[in-house]
C-alpha cells in the first residue's frame, strides 16, 4: 500500500507526532531522538549498519600511528612563499623607472629627495606628514 492509504500517528490530543513511513511495515512509525534531532543510522552499500564509534576509533588509532610532522610541511610552505614574495618585490623595485612626468613623490624623512627633477615636483614625507616643493635648486617646506 502507498504512506497516502495509512493513518499517520497522533498524540493523546489528536495531533500528530514526528513520525516517518517505513514502507517494508506500511506504517508510520514513531521518530526516535533526542535535544530536536531525529536518530539516524548509516548503512554501507551493502545494506549493514555502520558502526560509527569503531570507524572513527579505527580511523583515530591509524593517525596516532603515523609519525606526522610537526610545523615542517607549513615551515617549507612558509619559506617558499616569502622567496617567491622577495623575487616578485625585486622584480618590481627593477622594473620601477621615472618617466620625466612624475611631479609627486612620496617618502621617508630619511629618504634622499630626488634632484633631477622638474621644477614644481612635490614630496611628501609620510613619517612627518611635511609637504615640499622643489624650485629648481633645492627642496623647500611648504
Amino acid at each position: 500500500m502507498a504512506y497516502n492509504t495509512v493513518s499517520i500517528k497522533k498524540d493523546v490530543d489528536g495531533k500528530p507526532i514526528p513520525q516517518y513511513y517505513n514502507s517494508l511495515e506500511n506504517s508510520y512509525e514513531v521518530l526516535q531522538g533526542r535535544n530536536g534531532a531525529n536518530r539516524v543510522e548509516v548503512y554501507d552499500s551493502d545494506g549493514n549498519p555502520v558502526d560509527l564509534v569503531g570507524l572513527i576509533e579505527s580511523i583515530i588509532d591509524i593517525l596516532n600511528s603515523r609519525n606526522l610532522p610537526v610545523g615542517a610541511s607549513t615551515e617549507t610552505k612558509q619559506d617558499e612563499i616569502i622567496s617567491n614574495l622577495v623575487d616578485i618585490l625585486t622584480k618590481l623595485q627593477d622594473g620601477i623607472k621615472q618617466d620625466g612626468n612624475t611631479m609627486e613623490y612620496y617618502g621617508k624623512s630619511t629618504d634622499t629627495k630626488p634632484t633631477d627633477i622638474k621644477v614644481g615636483a612635490t614630496f611628501f614625507e609620510i613619517d612627518t606628514k611635511e609637504v615640499y616643493i622643489f624650485d629648481g635648486e633645492s627642496w623647500v617646506v611648504i
